[in-house]
């Protein structure tokens, strides 16, 4: 089951707030009418079927806003056919194309999007989880999708058995844990699971 629901927002340089005060409304749009949910349609698929790709808007003349991403978040943000992709990438592409601008995409580790906004490097984010400690340093929009967060074990059986090694999480005590850098993940694994050797990535 799920952990938590990591409900993500996406988050703006704190020196722009008339842009934040812009995006948070198209946001606020897209949850009110419907277009979020069929945004999330397109990429979350329960039954195992394939995305429903879709060609956003473009404004190929327009001004860019940089937007710092983790191409690594299928099916939120990632590359496919050579393109970024996704709910996050769908969105923002959306929300920019109504506010005259177009997305300049900077593909970076996830511990240095918050110090690339802080820099004036990039102007804003998609995909975050709104936190005391990044709202110190970013403006966040609503939150437009619950994600839900999972722990996943390496199916090992018992010697002899169809059993799975591991059903309970103090079985997983001592282990080697993977864990994305500066994610909620790290939160939550510490929360849940004590004495693990984290693996980053």
């Amino acid at each position: 089951g799920a952990l938590t629901d990591e409900k993500l927002c996406l988050g703006i340089s704190k020196s722009q707030p008339e842009l934040a005060q812009k995006v948070n409304a198209v946001v606020d749009k897209y949850l009110d009418d419907g277009t979020m949910d069929q945004i999330i349609s397109h990429w979350i698929k329960p039954d195992g079927r394939d995305y429903d790709t879709v060609e956003t808007p473009k404004l190929d003349s327009a001004p860019k806003l940089k937007v710092a991403i983790v191409s690594s978040r299928e099916p939120t943000t990632f590359i496919m056919n050579g393109q970024y992709a996704g709910l996050d990438v769908e969105l923002i592409d959306r929300v920019l194309y109504e506010l005259g601008y177009q997305a300049e995409y900077l593909d970076m580790e996830w511990g240095a999007v918050i110090t690339a906004i802080g820099s004036n490097k990039a102007d804003m984010t998609l995909g975050m989880y709104n936190t005391p400690e990044r709202a110190d340093k970013l403006l966040f929009t609503a939150p437009y999708f619950a994600n839900p967060q999972v722990l996943l074990a390496r199916l090992e059986t018992m010697t002899g058995t169809d059993v799975p090694q591991y059903t309970l999480l103090k079985q997983l005590s001592g282990k080697v844990v993977s864990s994305q850098t500066g994610s909620i993940a790290d939160i939550l694994i510490d929360s849940v699971l004590p004495n693990v050797t984290y693996s980053y990535f």
